[in-house]
Parts: C-alpha cells; structure tokens; sequence
C-alpha cells in the first residue's frame, strides 16, 4: 500500500476522560432546561401572526402557503403518502447499517473515526451526530490541544432531530435514489446553511398541518423496516441545522473553529473554500513561528467518512507538514518517470506528468502528496482508485450498468473525479511550498489566476485514450473508427478537394479544413498552388 506506514491498522482511541461538565451543561441545559414549563404550547406561524395554543383547549386552522403549494408522495405502494421536502425529497437518516467501517459510530457516534497516521494531529470521520461531536472534542481536549478546527465537508444540507438522548442527522434524498444525497455544486457555504433554515422551516410548518405536528423519516432504506418513522415535532428546537449543532460545543472551546468546505461528493474544492482554510491557518500565528512546537488539530468529517474526509485529511496534514517538516520518506530523492512505460499505480498519469513539468519541483511536490496520501488510506487511497477505474474502464468489452449508469461512463467518471482530486492536491502542495513561508500573501485563488496554464491543464483531463496501447487494440477491447464520415461535410467540400468542411476566410488567405487523408490533402495543396494569388510561402497547421 504504497509507502510503509500506510498498511497500518487504524489508531486505536482511549474511552474520553471527562470533558469539563461544564461544555455539556452550558450548551444542552439551556436548550432543553426550559422544556417542563413549556409542555402542552406550540406556536404556529401564519402570514398575519403567530397563533397560540395551549392545553388543548382551542384549535386554529393554520392556513399557509405551504398548505396549498405542497407535493405529497409515496416511496411504494403500502406506505402512507406525506408531504415532501422542496416538493421532491424525502427525509432519510444520515447513518445506515453498513455506513461504519471501523466500527466507531457505538462508541463515538462517528461512523470512521481515525487518526492520520505519522504522528499527525488530523482527524477523519463521517457525520457525527451532536452528542459525537462532543465526544470527539473531549477526546481532542483531553489530548492536549488547545486550537482546533473541525471542518465540514458536507456539500449536501442536513437536517438533525433531537431523538433518544441525541440529536440525529437526516438528509433529503430523491425517491428514484435514496441511497445518494442530493448534489448541490456551487453553492457556497452560506447558502447551505439558509438552505437548511428553508427545509426545516418547511417541515415544521408542513407538521404543524397535521392533528399530532408530526412528519415523516425513513430510518433504513434498506427493507424499511418499521418506515416511515413519525417524529411528533412540538418544539421548533427539536429540528435543528448544521451550524447550530456544530456550535453548541464548539463555541464554548477557547481556540475552537467551526469550517464548512463544501466539497462535491465527486470532485474537489471549490478556490473560495481553499481561501477559506488558507485563512484558518492564518489564524494561528503560531504555524509560522518556528519556535513554536505546538499545532493545532484538524478533524474532518464528510457523510461517510471516506472520500472527502480522506481529501481533507491530506490536506490537513500537508498544511501541518510545512510547519513540522514531512516524514523521513517525503524526503527522498523522487525518482524520474519513464514516460514511454508510465507507473499508474504511483499516479503516473499523462495529466499528472504534464503538470510535474510546470510546477516547480514538480517531482518532489507529487511525492510528498503521495507520502502523505499513503499516511491517511486506512479507507481510500486516490492513487490505486485511479488506477482501479483505468483498469476496470479497459477491461470492459460489452457494457453494462451500474446503478441505472452505463458502466463505461460510471467507471470514467469516477476516475476522472479522483485524478481531479490528486491533481489539485499536488498544486495546493506548491501553493503551500510558494505561500506558506510567506504566511500566505496571496490566497489561493489569485495564486491560481497567475498561472492560467493550470486550468489549461485541467481541461484536457481526459486524455487516457490519446495513448491507448496496442494490446486493447488487439484484444477488441478498443476499435480503432475512422474520423471521416458523411454527415461531417457540411459544407460538402469533399467533392472537389476530398476534404470534408473546406473554406476560406473571405478577404484573407486563410483556410480551414477537418481531418485530411493522404489525397485529400494532396487536392487542397493542388487547389491552393493554382491560384493565381498563392502566396510565394505558406504554413500549414
């Protein structure tokens, strides 16, 4: 598994030891406290006032635009028909039965809780629910740090539900895909949140509707048992979102940050939300003191746990490498790569080669991506599902589907997104190499502006068939299709030069063409010399 600390078992965590009582006090007493004097009162919100009712004695009809705009549906037939989210969403619980690989959801309520490994204080896990969140921040606190930063990376809005004891995530899902969350690419982190302030004012004001203010959730989609669960909803506190949750506990610690990067479950960070982790850095003047030992602690978390917590992980522990130095292996000499027999299962990809040209030290900046890579892959290494992706897009002769997608284009996406992810990792690396001992002068995205060719790079990411080999030629794993055919000719030039598309800019001596063969472009160079206004030169392009 790449480099030598990456095949070891993930590090093992001590049961938290007391995290002053007071954070849980101060934050959950003053929520919940008031409940008793409350019970038997709920406040419904109409366009003119709130209405109250108390005990039971009086009832209101509540007449909202929610009432008449509202979409009800079913996922099958047999199941009660409620109203949905947004007119189209269902909500379902964040944590499902085999969401937890490591097995640490029981007793932190994080599903993959784990340490990069090399002595690196960043944490990876999937969604923790409230009373997780401050198990993780004991554990934290009680190891020493005292600057934290916990990031979420979460590009989809979330919903919490206060239930048994906990405040329990769920997510909007689509009836035809309940197993994914929704995409919601290019929003930025604000946006998010008010997103979430729209859906929960939403299901309060759709189970204020209702006789008992309940709304439905689906606890496990697997074979929906005992689905759709209804919530009773009495208290507008009872729903909460993200930042809330998030900043119950983290408010209370001195030196504790509260991030929110929306990352793309397929893809990487958009330059505003790099510019916004560079500024957390920037945050702790102690990074840049070099006699400062001391770092702060990052823990990541996505839903699962596994490709976005492990991106954010790398890089946390790039960041933290520029202030510690990197490990022993980092700091090898980087070997050249063969061009002509590439090693993809080191990230040798033809993009990658090119970019390794532009950057600056390009080789030693991608092999100290990779040592850090292979630090934090106790659940995904980028590398290897890369390759995984080639070679199971290369091996497929007749397609077939994977969840309602074609294979090919199921499997070519996906790689494509994570070579998307090593590629910008390396240039966050240079960025770092480039800023970093300059506390950051520039952010990331005017470093970016000044080098245009990087997005140049990037949009030729698909390049993996310019240098297919001859073996899948061979073996009818590829075909090899002419580039010339009948509907091409539009302008049906191929009758007097035999080439498709030719023309020429009116009042210059310059033409255009497609694709020429061998006579074809034997016809246009004839045509050309015959013209009584050939140039005595000419180039052709």
């Amino acid at each position: 598994m790449g480099t030598g600390a990456s095949s070891s078992t993930p590090t093992a965590f001590q049961e938290p030891r007391g995290f002053s009582n007071k954070l849980h006090e101060n934050n959950s007493k003053n929520v919940f406290e008031n409940r008793k004097y409350d019970k038997g009162k709920n406040v419904i919100m109409n366009e003119v006032a709130p209405i109250i009712i108390k005990d039971n004695n009086e009832e209101y009809q509540c007449n909202t635009k929610t009432n008449s705009l509202a979409v009800k549906g079913r996922i099958k037939e047999g199941m009660p028909e409620h109203n949905l989210v947004q007119n189209k969403y269902f909500m379902v619980k964040d944590h499902y039965h085999e969401i937890d690989i490591l097995n640490t959801i029981k007793k932190y309520g994080a599903p993959n809780l784990r340490r990069a490994h090399g002595g690196y204080p960043v944490y990876g896990m999937g969604q923790p629910t409230q009373e997780g969140l401050r198990q993780i921040l004991e554990m934290l606190l009680d190891d020493g740090y005292s600057d934290i930063v916990i990031c979420n990376l979460r590009e989809e809005p979330v919903t919490f539900i206060n239930n048994e004891g906990d405040i329990i995530p769920y997510t909007p899902r689509e009836a035809d895909n309940l197993g994914e969350n929704i995409t919601t690419e290019g929003r930025t982190a604000k946006q998010l949140g008010e997103l979430e302030v729209q859906i929960r004012k939403e299901i309060l004001d759709f189970a204020a509707l209702e006789e008992r203010n309940q709304f439905y959730f689906y606890d496990d989609i697997a074979d929906f048992a005992d689905d759709p669960h209804m919530y009773f909803l009495e208290f507008e506190e009872e729903l909460s979102v993200t930042e809330e949750v998030y900043s119950r506990y983290i408010m209370s610690v001195p030196g504790a940050q509260y991030l929110r990067l929306p990352m793309p479950a397929e893809g990487f960070l958009e330059e505003r939300d790099i510019d916004a982790f560079v500024q957390t850095l920037k945050d702790y003047p102690r990074l840049f003191n070099k006699d400062e030992p001391s770092l702060p602690a990052f823990a990541f978390n996505g839903h699962v746990g596994v490709g976005r917590t492990t991106v954010g992980m790398v890089m946390g522990c790039l960041a933290l490498s520029h202030k510690r130095g990197f490990p022993q292996e980092a700091l090898k000499t980087a070997y050249p790569i063969n061009e002509r027999c590439p090693n993809y299962e080191k990230g040798e990809f033809s993009i990658i080669q090119q970019l390794l040209e532009y950057l600056p030290n390009g080789p030693k900046v991608k092999h100290e991506v990779d040592v850090i890579i292979d630090l934090c892959d106790d659940l995904e290494n980028l590398r290897k599902e890369i390759n995984e992706c080639k070679k199971k897009l290369e091996g497929i002769k007749e397609d077939y589907e994977i969840d309602g997608y074609s294979a090919k284009e199921y499997f070519q996406k996906k790689g494509l997104k994570h070579l998307e992810r090593y590629f910008y990792l390396i240039v966050f690396n240079s960025y770092l190499h480039d800023q970093f001992p300059l506390t950051f002068s520039q952010n990331f995205t005017e470093w970016m502006y000044r080098r245009p060719y990087l997005y140049r790079l990037l949009s030729n990411i698909d390049i993996s068939e310019r240098k297919t080999s001859p073996d899948l030629i061979v073996r009818g794993v590829r075909h090899l299709v002419s580039d010339d055919f009948i509907g091409l000719d539009v302008l049906s030039s191929g009758r007097d030069v035999k080439v498709s598309n030719f023309r020429k800019v009116p009042g210059l001596n310059v033409y255009g063409m497609a694709q020429p063969n061998r006579e074809g472009l034997s016809r246009v160079i004839q045509t050309l010399m015959d013209k009584k206004t050939w140039p005595p030169s000419s180039c052709l392009l």
